[in-house]
């Protein structure tokens, strides 16, 4: 027999423990000598099947109706990504898909991506079929299994930095954050962003109908980083804090950042208000080395710390030069991993915050009788919603929470 100590590289992702007189029994390979106990099961399994996740709310199933009308005589707009964040290049997407919906056309996007995954896809001509599944988006299986194909169709372009989107950029001179705010243009959508429906609500109906099904690769990925993180297997989500903390960049697009004693205030606050008592973990959402270490720092020493994802030792103040095919797999894979939670302590001046927390609320809650709570630490939104309705394309930040706020 081999033996070996936790961590173990188990290859699968459910473990069966079986206890006989003191014997830990894995496999027919591998046993471990543990005090008696009873019978465990590990599981590294996520909690939601995200390669079949059909939308439930209206928005989403409308999102999923417009794109699906593929004929010869169907308009067609396309876009390209631009030069940011994995986080903001989600939201441009889906503000120019609100543009498509407002132009009764549907969307598609097309090469080059920068974070597409260059092992798996980095030849895929609709870059978004590197991680979304085929059957959901327009330039994967709707409109080829119809009689026409995308490029018989009447194809315009959503322009952006003024001029229209022609696929190209020169990587080897990309657009500073401040480039990016100055020049980056949007059409509107008043139909599907108003009084009545939120800024939030579109985004959030639009991650829903975009994350409905996502490719193996990124499960695997995800369930991989599951088993490196959570080597006794995956926690309860309701014992389970999800955290998000962007620094990096956003000391220069903020003018500060949000200490990290604040997070973990962030943190006691969901504990106490849900009476979760020990053990408690904590999966620490960041690419910042430096964050990571703070927070970790400053919490408990019983909380259970866990991380996972792409990291940088002194992180740029550029994300773009973060940007790469295996950081936008393992960020996925990362994003997967957060929604294994019932809690979250987020800043949603963040488009990664955003995100999680649009998953959180259009994907999780319905699937689990709304049982999550978030806890935004510095609201932030884009676009910019007004209290009218109307839309404006400059970022908005709320004011921050301070550690007072959370222990009073």
């Amino acid at each position: 027999m081999e033996n070996c100590s936790f961590p173990c590289p188990w290859p699968h992702s459910r473990l069966i423990i079986l206890v006989v007189a003191g014997v830990l029994i894995l496999s027919h390979r591998v046993t471990l000598v543990l005090e008696q106990t009873p019978l465990i099961v590990l599981t590294w399994t996520l909690r939601l099947d995200w390669s079949s996740l059909p939308p439930t709310s209206r928005l989403a199933k409308q999102i999923s109706a417009f794109q699906t009308q593929c004929s010869p005589s169907t308009r067609v707009r396309k876009f390209c990504h631009h030069h940011a964040g994995l986080g903001s290049n989600l939201h441009t997407w889906a503000q120019a898909l609100c543009v498509a919906m407002e132009q009764k056309s549907i969307f598609v996007t097309e090469s080059p991506w920068l974070w597409m995954d260059e092992n798996h896809c980095a030849h895929e001509k609709y870059p978004m079929l590197c991680y979304f599944g085929h059957g959901h988006l327009p330039e994967g299986g709707q409109c080829k299994s119809s009689n026409s194909s995308l490029p018989d169709m009447q194809i315009t372009s959503i322009p952006y930095l003024g001029h229209p989107n022609e696929c190209r950029f020169n990587s080897a001179n990309p657009l500073t954050p401040h480039m990016r705010r100055t020049l980056l243009s949007f059409e509107d959508c008043p139909s599907f962003m108003n009084r009545d429906i939120s800024v939030h609500e579109f985004m959030s109906a639009a991650m829903e109908y975009l994350f409905q099904s996502i490719q193996p690769v990124v499960i695997v990925e995800a369930e991989r980083q599951a088993r490196q993180s959570f080597p006794l297997g995956l926690p309860d989500p309701d014992n389970l804090v999800t955290v998000h903390m962007r620094w990096g960049d956003k000391e220069t697009e903020l003018g500060s950042k949000l200490p990290a004693g604040t997070y973990v205030e962030g943190v006691k606050f969901v504990l106490k208000a849900r009476q979760i008592e020990s053990p408690v973990h904590v999966y620490l959402a960041s690419e910042d080395i430096a964050a990571i270490n703070a927070f970790s720092d400053q919490a408990p020493k019983h909380w259970r710390i866990h991380t996972s994802g792409p990291t940088q030792e002194g992180f740029d103040k550029d994300m773009l030069r973060f940007r790469s095919g295996l950081n936008g797999l393992s960020s996925l894979g990362a994003l997967l991993l957060s929604m294994q939670s019932n809690h979250y302590v987020l800043a949603t001046t963040s488009n990664w915050s955003r995100l999680i927390n649009e998953l959180r609320s259009n994907v999780i809650d319905p699937r689990c009788d709304n049982c999550t709570q978030m806890v935004d630490l510095h609201p932030g939104q884009w676009p910019h919603q007004h209290h009218d309705g109307s839309v404006t394309y400059g970022l908005f930040f709320g004011e921050p929470l301070g550690q007072k706020d959370l222990t009073s």
